[in-house]
């Protein structure tokens, strides 16, 4: 492995974990009704690069778009090490390529969160959606970045499809999660404009007809996440038992345990009503177990693309 393909890697890794960090952020400006902090000018707040106007909210939802701003920075960054580490044609250069595009929708989504008004205590269908699309771009966002990671160990090669039956494994682990994440993007909006003052009082809730359409739909993530965490667990589990390489049994190994815990940690935030803690560190672990699917897809995908190496 070159120096200079070393590098890119370690800078790949950094924006992951970036990535999580801004991801955050926008998190707690959510949680904390900080999202017209700015009022409705974007990308400046405020109208100003830097307001005069001087309140926690604006400075919350400011401290984010500095954050934002930083990373599409990183992000072309990324992509400039990315051609000029590796050759032409090599898969890297695409998912550079991916990453700068999926940066562009991410900030033009948060930018109609802004514009539209659809933050604070906006409770519309369209601020639901927005910030469902919002949340698998990101997630595929993260995706690339990991991939970007992982893949620049190897040399140039031709990617190869997976057998049927590990492409509809893998297509229904990506998918049951996609809606774990949806499903728990709406569910943690909706305690956030309707929070409960004890865990009976928020079921009841769930189940009343005069109750807002955000409150009765969220009961569906903690009940899908139950059946779904324990459905994935198993055919992970089948993943586990047919490979025979160490690297693919030790990361499977990892996404079972991530999703093992990461119900234990849903439970213990829906059951303490939503604590911001608890809130933005089950945000995190759901963004775990998506890194440690994309590296159990990465390496299916090397596995099955090792006798297809072109040598760069």
């Amino acid at each position: 492995m070159k120096i200079s393909d070393l590098k890119f890697q370690k800078f790949s890794a950094a924006m992951v974990t970036y990535s999580l960090i801004v991801i955050l952020w926008g998190a707690f400006v959510r949680i904390s009704n900080s999202g017209d902090g700015c009022g409705k000018s974007w990308p400046l707040c405020q109208n100003s690069i830097i307001p005069a106007e001087k309140n926690l909210p604006m400075w919350i939802e400011y401290g984010h778009r500095l954050t934002s701003g930083l990373y599409g920075i990183l992000i072309l960054i990324l992509i400039f090490l990315a051609f000029r580490s590796f050759n032409k044609g090599h898969i890297i250069r695409k998912f550079a390529i991916a990453s700068g595009i999926l940066t562009i929708t991410e900030a033009l989504l948060g930018a109609r969160l802004v514009l539209a008004g659809l933050v604070g205590s906006n409770d519309s269908v369209e601020r639901a959606l927005t910030i469902t699309v919002h949340l698998v771009n990101s997630l595929f966002l993260v995706a690339s970045l990991v991939l970007l990671y992982d893949w620049a160990r190897e040399e140039k090669y031709k990617i190869q499809p997976l057998e049927k039956k590990n492409n509809y494994q893998f297509l229904a682990i990506v998918s049951l999660f996609l809606f774990l994440g949806c499903s728990g993007g709406i569910a943690a909006l909706s305690t956030t404009l309707f929070p409960s003052e004890s865990l009976l009082s928020g079921v009841l809730a769930d189940f009343s007809q005069s109750s807002h359409f955000l409150v009765r739909i969220r009961i569906t993530h903690p009940l899908s996440a139950t059946f779904i965490g324990f459905f994935l667990i198993a055919l992970i589990y089948t993943i586990y038992k047919r490979v025979n390489d160490d690297f693919m049994k030790f990361r499977t190994s990892v996404l079972m345990g991530l999703i093992t815990s990461g119900l234990g940690l849903g439970y213990s935030t829906l059951f303490l009503l939503s604590p911001v803690f608890l809130k933005l560190l089950h945000l995190s672990w759901a963004y775990f177990i998506w890194t440690a699917i994309v590296l159990c897809f990465s390496r299916a995908i090397q596995l099955s693309s090792k006798n297809q190496l072109i040598q760069s």
